[in-house]
C-alpha cells in the first residue's frame, strides 16, 4: 500500500479491502449488461472499493494509478480497454474478454 499523507482527505486511497488482486480487470452488472474494465499488469493499476459507490445501485467504477519513483516534467501513460456486453454470465464474460487480454499483454 502506498504512503498516504495523514490529512489526505478521500478514505478511498487509503482505507484497503479484504479483496485480494488476482488479475487485471474487473466487472460490474447493470440492467442486464456487463461493463469490464481491463488493464495492462506492467501499468500498476490498483483498483479502488468504494464504500458507497456511485449511489444507490450506481456502480463505482474506480482505479488508482501510482507512480513510483515519477518525474516532475515527465510524461507517463496507460493503457486500459472497456467491454460493454449483454450479461450472462461470468464464464461467457471471461471468454469473451480473452482476446482483449490477449491484445494487452502484447501493448
Amino acid at each position: 500500500m502506498p504512503r498516504v499523507a495523514e490529512d489526505f482527505p478521500l478514505t478511498l486511497v487509503n482505507h484497503p479491502s479484504a479483496y485480494v488482486y488476482s488479475r487485471p480487470w474487473y466487472y460490474g452488472i447493470r440492467d442486464n449488461y456487463a461493463y469490464t474494465q481491463l488493464f495492462r499488469s506492467q501499468d500498476q493499476i490498483w483498483f479502488a472499493q468504494s464504500p458507497t459507490g456511485g449511489g444507490k445501485q450506481n456502480p463505482a467504477w474506480d482505479f488508482q494509478w501510482f507512480i513510483p519513483d515519477y518525474q516532475p516534467g515527465e510524461a507517463y501513460g496507460f493503457i486500459m480497454r472497456a467491454h460493454y456486453t449483454p450479461w450472462s454470465d461470468r464464464t461467457t464474460l471471461e471468454q469473451q474478454i480473452q482476446t482483449h487480454l490477449s491484445a494487452l499483454k502484447q501493448d
